[in-house]
């Protein structure tokens, strides 16, 4: 067991679908704020704070 007293942080991995990829032509740099407004859409509608 390990514990330790600095704060604690979410992490996830972002890995886009084909579908994604698709409607941004394959351009990343159009991708990253689509995948950056995802987790915050999905947090509002589930009514958590950002």
């Amino acid at each position: 067991m390990y514990g330790t007293s600095a704060p604690a942080y979410l992490l996830a991995a972002d890995v886009p679908t084909q579908e994604a990829l698709d409607d941004v032509d394959g351009d990343i740099r159009r991708l990253r704020p689509v995948l950056r407004a995802s987790p915050r859409r999905i947090a509002t509608e589930a009514g958590l704070n950002s």
